[in-house]
């Protein structure tokens, strides 16, 4: 595919150069163009590049940002006011290219109309700007991909940017084999259109799973293996939220792995004195590694299991990772909204709650009563023996349940 990236004098360097470098390590064919090209531009940091004239209608048009915060001569303010950029963005919208704006490149594509109502991201300076223009920001996300239009934010979220479109047109294995290449781990989450969600209530059927059911259900007590379960279908439902499809946005038998066991820690078996979360982790990967799971992909369970009760980390540890903490959050009552009737009553039969809050609450303070490691003080553990030890009428995540749809 081709990829042509629209440079102006002041744009941001990183801007260009982060995606460039991803796209063309992946064999995209990619260009620099300039709308009065053949010329040399000067960036905001001095380079000079020197751009051709625009093609017929790329594949992918990258629009580069800078100079927006400092409302500079040269850079992205002064070419929105010019308005020659923004048409022809709207042009090559209009001729089926793809748009793909980084950083306050995001407000050129503003400048068009283009962003009206659509979900988009850029810059942290820049969100109020966005929001100004029309665009329903997207702000905690990294990137965000709303079909034709793809949206990133702040100068390294070009690289983030470059390597979504890479996953997008060549899959998963060459995004990740070119972020190898790059020695770059992505950051954030990649926002997308919600997918469909599904409601069944299957798992799915690999050895390695049935293994971990088979663990699960032996040693774990009823409530706490339902809400093991619930925790996955419930992950599932976050995923589509965020656009992402087993096979493509995630790897569905690592997400069932994780949250089947991500309390296992809590069990007799595998009580080996340190926080639930990483005997759990531990337990987990020795059961998994000795049925065949590979290092890499066992990592990735012992991030999610180890990572759950993590807030701001575990969000930024991967798709598994990030999906295996929302997924308990769901069943805890956070963003249940997002969990449609049908499912919900489903679940509800086949899973029921069983008290579920106080009893695993229960579980983590007894496993920690005269235990000062398993409950450090400022983890969850610890949180909930202190809040135990005062009295108060129940624990946090005791009245977080109680309060939120699925009750406690």
């Amino acid at each position: 595919m081709d990829v042509e990236i629209l440079v102006f004098d002041g744009v941001e360097d990183l801007d260009v150069f982060g995606p460039l470098s991803a796209l063309a390590l992946a064999g995209f064919e990619v260009a620099l163009v300039v709308e009065s090209g053949p010329r040399q531009v000067r960036t905001a940091h001095g380079t000079g590049l020197f751009a051709g004239a625009p093609g017929a209608a790329p594949g992918v048009l990258v629009v580069p940002g800078g100079g927006w915060a400092s409302r500079s001569e040269r850079g992205a303010w002064a070419e929105a006011g010019r308005g020659v950029l923004p048409a022809l963005i709207a042009e090559r919208f209009a001729a089926g290219s793809t748009i793909a704006a980084v950083c306050t490149g995001s407000m050129l594509l503003a400048a068009t109309g283009l962003l009206n109502g659509r979900p988009s991201v850029t810059h942290h300076g820049a969100m109020d700007d966005l929001s100004a223009a029309g665009a329903r920001v997207i702000s905690d996300a990294r990137v965000v991909d709303d079909g034709q239009i793809v949206t990133a934010g702040g100068i390294t979220a070009g690289l983030d940017l470059g390597l979504w479109l890479v996953q997008r047109y060549q899959g998963p294995a060459a995004a990740a084999a070119a972020a190898a290449q790059l020695e770059y781990t992505r950051t954030g989450y990649v926002w997308r259109r919600p997918a469909t969600v599904r409601t069944d209530l299957e798992f799915p059927s690999t050895p390695l799973a049935k293994v971990a059911d088979e663990l699960a259900r032996g040693a774990e007590p009823d409530f706490m293996y339902n809400h093991s379960v619930r925790s996955y279908l419930f992950a599932r439902v976050a995923a589509a939220a965020r656009g992402l499809t087993a096979g493509e946005g995630y790897d569905d038998e690592l997400l069932f792995l994780s949250c089947i066991l991500h309390d296992v820690g809590l069990t007799i078996p595998a009580d080996r004195g340190r926080r639930f979360e990483v005997d759990g982790a531990e337990a987990a990967v020795d059961l998994l590694r000795a049925n065949g799971l590979e290092t890499a992909r066992a990592q990735i369970v012992w991030d999610a299991i180890a990572l759950h009760t993590s807030a701001g980390i575990a969000e930024h540890r991967g798709s598994e990772v990030a999906l295996t903490r929302a997924g308990i959050g769901l069943d805890f009552g956070s963003d249940a909204e997002l969990v449609p009737g049908e499912l919900a009553e489903r679940v509800r039969d086949r899973y029921p709650r069983l008290e579920m809050a106080r009893c695993l609450t229960d579980a983590i303070v007894g496993q920690a009563q005269g235990r000062p490691r398993k409950a450090p003080p400022y983890t969850l553990p610890g949180e909930l023996v202190r809040e135990r030890a005062t009295g108060s009428s129940g624990t946090r995540i005791e009245r977080l349940a109680a309060q939120g749809r699925w009750g406690s």
